[in-house]
């Protein structure tokens, strides 16, 4: 009833924290949660399935729990990932250590992206590393892999480690540079990215940032550019 439901409520959670991570997790897991008859009690489990996942979301960040992590990503509801706590967990996920492995002189790439420009320049950086390597004649002494980025860099990074690579390359934007420098301080693996983030992770040992900013860029060409006579610029829109 309206009247009882704060006092239900505070009840509910309370409740929730007594009960053991493992147990909880079980429920997400196995979907009990979700199960219901009518509309009310189909709105009041998804309200408590709701209640346990942010329990056990803060549990996993609290104490690094990888596969907690992992688990709640493969069987929450879609707004889990979208949710402020969405990065840190799919961060924390991917470093589940099953089958991961350094195998000598490997350079995993990221290619793809959500728009044209993130997937033309990636495909750009692939190719120029492989293009300086072979030019150097060092081709022979490294093996370079690339995973696709479907929607998820930390997924796709995730996967180039668990296929031996001991350096990374990944981010050709800010928000992309800073997911995976995180990624990078949070497994310790060298990580090259050529965009410029908005905010360096603390501490940052392990990432290495190339190249200048978006901005700094677009003036340098637009000054260039000016300095010979361009007065009218068409600046490319990312689809």
């Amino acid at each position: 009833a309206p009247g009882r439901r704060a006092e239900v409520e505070a009840f509910t959670r309370a409740a929730v924290r007594d009960v053991p991570t493992a147990a909880l997790a079980r429920v997400i897991v196995d979907g009990q949660a979700g199960s219901g008859s009518s509309s009310e009690q189909l709105e009041a489990r998804a309200w408590v399935e709701k209640i346990i996942i942010e329990r056990l979301t803060d549990e996993a960040l609290d104490k690094k729990d990888s596969r907690l992590a992992r688990d709640l990503l493969a069987h929450s509801p879609t707004w889990l990932r979208a949710s402020e706590a969405g990065d840190e967990l799919v961060l924390l996920a991917a470093l589940v250590e099953d089958g991961v492995r350094i195998a000598g002189r490997v350079v995993g790439v990221v290619v793809g992206g959500a728009t044209a420009t993130e997937r033309r320049r990636t495909a750009q950086l692939a190719s120029g590393i492989l293009e300086r390597l072979e030019r150097n004649g060092e081709a022979a002494g490294f093996q370079l892999i690339a995973e696709e980025n479907r929607g998820s860099l930390s997924t796709a990074l995730g996967t180039l480690s668990s296929r031996g690579a001991s350096l990374l390359v990944a981010g050709v934007d800010a928000p992309g540079a800073e997911l995976a420098l995180k990624f990078a301080e949070a497994r310790q693996i060298p990580l090259l990215t050529a965009g410029v983030p908005d905010a360096l992770p603390t501490p940052a040992q392990f990432g290495f940032v190339l190249g200048q900013s978006e901005a700094t860029e677009r003036e340098a060409l637009t000054r260039a550019l000016v300095e010979r006579g361009v007065v009218a610029l068409a600046h490319e829109a990312a689809v």
